[in-house]
């Protein structure tokens, strides 16, 4: 079977230094310290790390192999070590917060596992002038280490790139399977808050879609790492309320709701939205359907001119009722937005029947009173009164000639066929 693994990862013929401070961390496959600052290339005696995922200020995310394991499995190492000074016990509280975090969330089947959490000691070499000698000293730190499941797979972002624009029905189904994830992890008081298609990874085994990174998640009862009004998460795809450091169930659904628009037009969150007129406008970037509404502003009209090859990407048509949900979603307000996972797959799984059925009585209706007017303008009263058996043949075989020119024209109005199901209409 072929592996979705990056060729850069699963082909990698390196040991990557655990010590943030190596100036040269590639090392051969086999080797057991580092040759540049003679590091040892084994973790707890168990993890080597192949390559470097990422960094930031208070530490790194490696991809590593489980040497204790004979099918030598990937697995993702957190790596925390602040740089900068201040805030540095409680970075790391909300590092073992996450561990927690992720040892109740990893029941969950489309959620990575945690599989440990632990501290290292490492003496730090440091130099030192004194009065009359020239000393080296070793300072302890303490760096904190989590490893999780390793979700062998390619993000939404990828599968993007590659494949092209999401049709309705697999918005739907990333709907359901996020929002499912989405009920879960805040029923256990938890906040993802970097919901976006990086994040959302199609496991390879079995194609279901897998919630990953929670670095960025809280409690809803923890305050936020760093001032008031902190932004975290990815800014393209953040509730405003999450700009203002205030973040809430809710945000998590909006960005959820920008997610799916994203995949459905292939144009960054920018671009979908109109700053002066303070609204979204993806619906723009559809394929005309039903949903589309014909629009007189110039502005609008001179974007879509001008981001032609852009609109070109997007092929998929979707329903009223998804774009209605997907427009709730991304309301500004948190009052106005949904408030929870299970209302929107309620409205996720409703079936739009109802409405229909009012559009079909309204045809119903126009088609009966079109026929019935044309068979009443036929005949003069004088005719029918002299000879009623002539009259009525004559006037049944002229109904039928009128009436059909009147379903017609009927049929090709807008107003009729606004009034029956797109479904029906092809």
């Amino acid at each position: 079977m072929k592996t979705s693994i990056p060729e850069t990862i699963a082909n990698s013929k390196q040991s990557y230094c655990f010590n943030p401070k190596c100036q040269q961390p590639e090392n051969k496959p086999d080797a057991q310290k580092c040759l540049s600052c003679r590091w040892p290339l084994q973790l707890n005696d168990r993890y080597r790390a192949v390559r470097l995922i990422g960094q930031g200020g208070f530490g790194r995310t490696l991809l590593a192999v489980d040497e204790s394991q004979l099918s030598r499995p990937y697995c993702v190492v957190k790596q925390f070590f602040p740089q900068q000074q201040g805030n540095t016990e409680k970075a790391a509280e909300l590092f073992r917060q996450e561990a927690h975090r992720l040892e109740a969330l990893g029941t969950h089947a489309q959620i990575p596992k945690l599989l440990a959490f632990f501290e290292t000691e490492h003496k730090i070499q440091q130099e030192t002038k004194r009065e009359i000698e020239h000393e080296i000293e070793h300072e302890i730190e303490r760096w904190q280490y989590l490893v999780q499941e390793f979700v062998d797979g390619r993000n939404l972002a990828q599968e993007l790139a590659e494949n092209g624009v999401l049709s309705e029905l697999q918005i739907r189904q990333l709907l359901q399977d996020i929002l499912l994830i989405l009920k879960f992890i805040h029923s256990h008081q938890v906040i993802h808050r970097d919901i976006k298609p990086e994040n959302i990874v199609r496991r390879g085994s079995d194609r279901k879609l897998v919630l990953v990174d929670f670095g960025a998640a809280k409690y809803t009862s923890e305050t936020t790492l760093g001032k008031t009004g902190t932004m975290i998460g990815s800014a393209a795809y953040t509730a405003p309320e999450q700009v203002r450091g205030k973040a809430v169930y809710a945000s998590d659904l909006f960005s959820l709701g920008v997610t799916c628009i994203h995949l459905l037009t292939q144009m960054s969150p920018f671009e979908l939205f109109d700053g002066g007129e303070n609204k979204w406008i993806w619906q723009h970037y559809l394929k005309k359907s039903a949903t589309n509404q014909i629009t007189n502003d110039e502005s609008i009209k001179t974007s879509q001119k001008n981001r032609s090859k852009k609109f070109a990407k997007s092929k998929t048509q979707i329903s009223e009722q998804l774009a209605t949900i997907l427009n709730k979603l991304l309301e500004s307000g948190t009052t106005r937005r949904y408030q929870s996972a299970e209302a929107v797959l309620k409205d996720l799984q409703a079936k739009p029947n109802r409405r229909f059925k009012k559009r079909w009585l309204v045809a119903g209706a126009m088609l009966v009173g079109s026929v019935a007017g044309a068979r009443s303008l036929l005949f003069p009263v004088a005719q029918m009164v002299s000879n009623p058996t002539a009259y009525e043949a004559a006037r049944s075989q002229q109904a039928s000639a009128i009436g059909g020119l009147y379903l017609n024209q009927m049929v090709s109005s807008r107003l009729f066929r606004s009034s029956i199901p797109k479904l029906w209409r092809g």
